[in-house]
């Protein structure tokens, strides 16, 4: 896929990538977190700063911002630090709430908003408005304004101390480029970048191919573009690797019976929805079975080296790419192992100010074990913080936009934000009364998702399908009345795009007006795609993972 979901953050400091280190969750003293369930999908860095940091001692405190009452909001409180329960899609308006409390009070670093940024006093026009003052906040996140001086004025104690993460929670929204550049701004204005325990980061989670991105076929630059041209009938074809786009895909009721008409190829490891519906598939080798070069979020490149035969005719998947392009003729394609490739590629990153790895040989790779060479990389020297004084001494500049500093002019896209009537937003009615969000669960990250076979009708890991054998959906106690439903119902959540199914779960999880249930779960009839929107944010390409459903008891 193309395209990069993190332009708001990138707007700001220069790169949507992560710039923090593994010991920053030991090193810090405050951890901000919206829109990531670091618990369950951060799991090690996670009990890093709750045991050998010391949070559940008070040592590290935890700002969770999230619009369910999680184990992580337990864990902050008991920080000493605060849960912020938000409405939905308004992050945009808690972030410019909480600039707003430190630039009126004179909380934040001046002397790092002077010598490292530009554009303060777009940001302190905007944000000086009085519709982002708490008390107004309060109106529109559902969040009480004295917890949001109380955050600002926590942020302000440790400014220059303090993680301020997020991830797809609050990106993947029609609105997500909003929520990105405030909460960027407010870390940067804290002086949270490059510094041991500091940073404005995404949060990620799992592991990343590093590449060099090739030319956007046919204008398709992004999945929601290919999206768009599927729509149009302008894209005949789809090959489909490390995806089970029959789960992925967002509108699956629409769109799944257009690509049921295409010349769908998949490679694949075993069976799915995908390969069910492909007109070839090509059998793939995984892990182990050859040799993987891989980035982990604290850009730390690593091999994983093959230990294994793959089974009968599974091949890599670049020896299946390459075959078939020299049969179409296509010239470049001669690799004769993944050395090859990746040398390739390593020599395309050099001059990258985040993603350089042109000085990092196979051997160093080889030689460096499971522990890895973190990148950027010049000189010998890897930079283990981006937008450190390290990072400047080694690339030349401080942040990556040409001047060196961080941009926060992009803040005046929040001047007249109105997070519920963005042309994109679909909308709350009586006829659809009740926000649908959605969560990763830790027993089906990463790729657990695929743990039950639609096709066959069996599952593929029984030990992870035991643990969640049917979606849910949590619902509050006062539409569970309203509703007629309790605990153990099995329900159709119902959209304008398509209907799912789900045994309800009766609690406090959510606020009144908004239900949870689990992303990418993998059953056809209770992935929570069946209902959800291909609109997108028009800068990430992201489509919103909010919709607009109702519930019947069924």
């Amino acid at each position: 896929f193309w395209g990069d979901e993190s332009w708001g953050l990138a707007d700001v400091v220069g790169a949507g990538t992560r710039s923090f280190t593994a010991e920053d969750f030991t090193k810090t003293k405050l951890i901000f977190c919206a829109g990531k369930n670091l618990k369950d999908t951060g799991s090690s860095w996670y009990y890093q700063a709750l045991s050998t940091g010391g949070m559940n001692k008070g040592d590290i405190k935890m700002i969770l911002v999230d619009p369910r009452r999680i184990q992580m909001s337990e864990d902050a409180e008991k920080s000493g630090g605060l849960f912020l329960q938000i409405k939905p899609g308004t992050d945009a308006i808690l972030g410019a709430s909480l600039m707003h409390v430190l630039v009126m009070h004179d909380l934040y670093d001046k002397d790092f908003v002077q010598r490292h940024t530009t554009g303060f006093d777009t940001l302190k026009q905007t944000v000086l408005n009085s519709r982002f003052a708490p008390d107004n906040a309060e109106k529109i996140t559902g969040i009480p304004a004295a917890k949001i001086i109380a955050a600002a004025e926590m942020l302000a104690k440790h400014k220059g101390q303090t993680m301020v993460l997020f991830e797809k929670g609050i990106m993947h929204q029609v609105v997500g480029y909003e929520n990105e550049v405030a909460y960027s701004a407010m870390g940067i204005i804290l002086g949270n970048a490059g510094k041991p325990g500091a940073c404005t980061s995404r949060a990620g989670g799992h592991p990343r191919g590093t590449w060099a991105d090739p030319p956007a076929p046919n204008g398709a630059s992004s999945m929601r573009s290919i999206c768009e041209k599927i729509d149009k009938g302008e894209i005949k074809s789809l090959w489909a690797y490390i995806s089970n786009i029959y789960i992925q895909l967002p509108n699956l009721s629409k769109y799944k019976p257009q690509i049921d008409k295409m010349f769908l190829v998949v490679n694949e490891i075993y069976p799915t929805d995908t390969t069910a519906a492909a007109d070839v598939v090509f059998p793939a080798a995984t892990w182990g079975e050859w040799n993987t070069i891989q980035a982990s979020e604290d850009r730390r490149l690593h091999i994983q080296q093959g230990f294994m035969e793959a089974p009968g005719d599974a091949k890599p998947d670049w020896w299946i790419v390459a075959q078939l392009a020299k049969r179409m003729g296509l010239s470049g394609y001669d690799w004769k192992n993944e050395q090859e490739i990746y040398d390739e590629v390593r020599a395309q990153t050099k001059g990258s100010f985040t993603s350089d790895i042109s000085e990092i040989e196979w051997k160093d790779l080889m030689k460096s074990g499971t522990n890895g060479i973190q990148f950027p990389y010049k000189n010998r020297r890897s930079i283990s913080r981006l937008y450190s004084p390290e990072t400047e001494e080694v690339m030349g500049r401080r942040f990556k936009h040409d001047d060196g500093k961080a941009h926060l002019e992009p803040v005046k896209a929040l001047a007249d934000f109105d997070p519920f009537n963005h042309p994109l937003r679909d909308k709350i009615t009586n006829e659809y009364p009740l926000w649908m969000i959605m969560h990763r669960a830790n027993e089906i990250w990463n790729t657990g998702y695929n743990f039950y076979n639609n096709g066959l009708n069996v599952p593929l890991t029984p030990n992870l399908y035991e643990r969640l054998p049917e979606q849910t959906v949590s619902i509050n106690p006062k539409d569970a009345r309203t509703i007629g439903v309790k605990s153990g119902d099995w329900v159709a959540l119902n959209s304008r795009n398509g209907s799912m199914k789900a045994v309800a779960k009766v609690n406090g999880l959510t606020a009144p007006g908004v239900v949870d249930v689990m992303s990418l779960y993998p059953k056809t009839e209770s992935t929570p795609n069946m209902v959800t929107s291909e609109k997108a944010d028009p800068k990430l390409a992201e489509w919103d993972r909010m919709v607009p459903v109702n519930i019947v008891k069924v």
